[in-house]
């Protein structure tokens, strides 16, 4: 494994474990998934994708990790 994959791996294991254990929010709720991780070349950029499971409206839940993303920023 290279060393870019190796550090997109390493985002997705750190961003899956901030949403499970790090996340208050009461609208995060649902199984929520990082599935893939993809950073620019340069690093300063990285596209996060998720799977979200559950009944709750996705938006708002999306809306809810991106207000809490500040926080850990």
């Amino acid at each position: 494994m290279q060393r870019h994959e190796r550090l997109e791996q390493d985002v997705k294991v750190a961003l899956s474990d901030i949403i499970l254990h790090e996340v208050k929010n009461p609208s995060v709720t649902g199984l929520i998934s990082v599935t893939d991780v993809k950073i620019t070349s340069d690093q300063k950029y990285a596209k996060v994708y998720l799977s979200i499971f559950g009944k709750q409206n996705k938006q708002k839940v999306i809306d809810a990790l991106k207000k809490a993303s500040r926080i850990y920023s």
